[in-house]
């Protein structure tokens, strides 16, 4: 079985598909066109045996600067290279770029082939390795040996295939997703099966029948067969040139560049943040520089945006937001390349940090804090770190799992022993980090010491001006939990939909009429009176009347079930037990179980059901009320105690 994908790399007429040829037998070069024209153009496959049985699938790539587009979608998913530099040419420009390219993806394993051995002596053979030695010495291949051959002799080819064994035999690196991937680099219609999509599998695992998305169009697909190099096989895994017929998806709804995925693993973006390093012969890259965008088997036009200086010089390195005309799929730590726009020059790579990040400015601190925690942090810190950022809104575990790319489970867990740690707070389903809600909680102490000064002591404040108050957007669940913290502090009070500070009050007049209130209330129990009744005891009548029941009921002091029916929190708490002890006992209650038991005639037993229903205490069914979300709540949480 191939477990190993092998590439070539070098300069145009330097002998890739030859050596391909000379190892495995097969003529790469499968278009018309680049038979007639004798050069790569696409890339290439053939599949080698190896001296020790091991085989490997070898992908050659065009060395013509034109396409190097079609080399950066072939070596994406490589384990080792074969990087050809003709003897008697010695290093060219595109051998450069090559390297380069090679070197930003991280690729580390592989043997420089000195082509051509035949066409010199000795001595040009000597000075093209040292060439070669000062060349590759300060990148990801400087400890690759150099072997010397002749494709068209066969000299070389026996050390080139022993070589090659003996640096395969160490494990594959590959992430260590259990989510299948595969970036499409081919695509076309096989009569009887229908679309085929070729790529290297880059992680887990894939059967027939299995279903997968296409991104980013979104389509869900059924694979109908797999094959590994021209052999039917049942499944296919990680690091295995496949080719899937698929069953939903038409040849023109599939194009290279397109990623086949495990169902709500990933999600196409128009926004990547990542950190790269600059090419040393490239120009400075400016702010909102139009790029040429390079991803798995994907080309993509964007800009990018520098996070943390203006600039950035060539051969420097620093975190940047790349912006792309197309979404685009990608996963954390995937390697990038990045080439100038007009004329296409590789100018940078690097790793991508944040999939799915949102738009951000330069000169941040805390957006540089973050990626670095990306980067390099593990995944508590690096959940730690999506929390923090969370400050406009709590994050459930699942969003997490989704901005890290992580499975759920792992989320939960590390959210739970983060909070045990006092490093996050649970909101029901959500979460925030302690430090984010200590610094709201701040916000909302020194707001509510400023609505003391002023002495406001009868309006309140509405309780939406206070969460707008705070210097960024909150979800109203967190919102409101630190606001009953506040509550319970006594540091206010809380009425429908305003904000009382510790000051709010009465004055004598109008604390003499709410006693006189309170009392009528007290005798009068379920049975409240009426406006006229209330008037009488107030001493008020019409609209004075209705501004001081309102003064009440923002105190707290009363509750308005309608406009012209109040009553004492206490009598309405009562009306409310007995309620959740009928539902809770018989499992719901119509207004002929509330009547005998409360003794209220239809008059009072309408509106206060109604209260109840539009509290959450009650929900109609029917002819019936049930459990809302509040009674629910409050009994689960009476059996948490018991």
């Amino acid at each position: 079985m191939i477990r190993r994908v092998v590439g070539t790399a070098g300069h145009i007429d330097h002998g890739k598909t030859t050596l391909v040829h000379a190892l495995t037998g097969i003529d790469t070069d499968r278009l018309k066109e680049e038979k007639e024209r004798k050069i790569s153009i696409d890339i290439g496959f053939a599949p080698l045996t190896l001296p020790s049985g091991e085989r490997v699938a070898v992908i050659d790539v065009p060395g013509h600067e034109r396409f190097v587009k079609n080399m950066l979608a072939g070596v994406g998913g490589i384990d080792a290279v074969l990087f050809t530099i003709a003897a008697d040419e010695g290093v060219m420009p595109q051998s450069r770029e090559h390297l380069e390219i090679i070197h930003f993806l991280g690729v580390d394993r592989g043997l420089v082939v000195l082509t051509k051995k035949d066409l010199v002596d000795e001595e040009m053979l000597e000075l093209v390795s040292e060439e070669v030695r000062d060349l590759f010495a300060s990148t990801s291949l400087g400890d690759a040996e150099i072997v010397a051959v002749s494709s068209t002799t066969g000299d070389g080819v026996p050390d080139v295939l022993a070589k090659l064994d003996a640096l395969l035999q160490e494990p594959v690196r590959r992430p260590e997703h259990t989510w299948f991937r595969l970036p499409v680099d081919r695509v076309f219609a096989s009569r009887g099966f229908g679309t085929v999509v070729t790529g290297t599998v880059w992680s887990g695992s894939v059967s027939v029948g299995d279903r997968l998305s296409l991104l980013p169009s979104g389509r869900d697909v059924r694979v109908r067969k797999v094959e590994v190099f021209h052999e039917e096989v049942e499944s296919a895994a990680s690091s295995q040139r496949t080719a899937l017929a698929l069953h939903g998806v038409d040849r023109d709804e599939v194009e290279r560049g397109d990623v086949l995925v495990t169902p709500r693993v990933l999600a196409p973006t128009h926004m990547i943040d990542a950190r790269i390093r600059m090419s040393a012969t490239a120009a400075e890259l400016r702010p909102r520089q139009r790029i040429r965008f390079h991803i798995g088997a994907a080309e993509l036009l964007g800009r990018v945006v520098p996070l943390e200086t203006e600039t950035i010089a060539p051969g420097g390195e620093g975190l940047v937001q790349v912006r792309l005309e197309r979404p685009v799929v990608a996963a954390n730590q995937d390697r990038l390349i990045i080439r100038s726009y007009s004329p296409a020059r590789t100018i940078a790579g690097g790793v991508v940090l944040d999939a799915n990040p949102p738009k951000r400015k330069s000169g941040r601190e805390n957006t540089a804090a973050f990626l670095t925690m990306m980067e390099s942090g593990n995944r508590a810190d690096q959940i730690a770190a999506v929390l923090t950022q969370s400050y406009e809104s709590s994050q459930t575990a699942a969003s997490i799992a989704d901005r890290l790319q992580e499975s759920e489970p792992v989320v939960r867990l590390e959210l739970k022993a983060m909070e045990q740690r006092g490093e996050a707070l649970s909101l029901g389903a959500a979460w925030i980090a302690t430090e984010t809600a200590d610094a709201i909680r701040g916000e909302l102490r020194s707001f509510l010491e400023d609505a003391k000064k002023k002495g406001d002591r009868e309006s309140g404040i509405p309780r939406e001006e206070l969460r707008k108050s705070l210097s960024k957007v909150v979800d109203l669940p967190l919102f409101n939990r630190l606001l009953q913290e506040l509550v319970d502090e006594e540091i206010c009070s809380v009425h429908e939909d305003r904000i009382l500070t510790e000051r709010a009050g009465l004055s004598p007049g109008m604390e003499r009429r709410a006693k006189a209130l309170d009392e009528l209330l007290a005798e009068r129990r379920f049975l409240a009176p009426s406006l006229d009744e209330i008037g009488a005891a107030l001493e008020l009548t019409g609209r004075e009347r209705s501004q001081a029941l309102e003064l009440f009921a923002r105190l707290g002091r009363i509750v308005k079930v309608t406009p012209e029916l109040v009553y004492r929190p206490s009598e309405l708490a009562e009306l409310r037990a007995i309620v959740s002890g009928i539902v809770g006992g018989e499992g719901g209650m119509d207004i002929g179980a509330f009547r005998d038991a409360t003794g209220l005639s239809r008059k009072y037993s309408v509106p206060v059901l109604e209260y109840f229903d539009r509290t959450g205490w009650t929900r109609r069914n029917g002819n019936e009320r049930v459990a809302g979300p509040q009674m629910e709540r409050s009994l689960e949480e009476s059996k948490g105690e018991s």
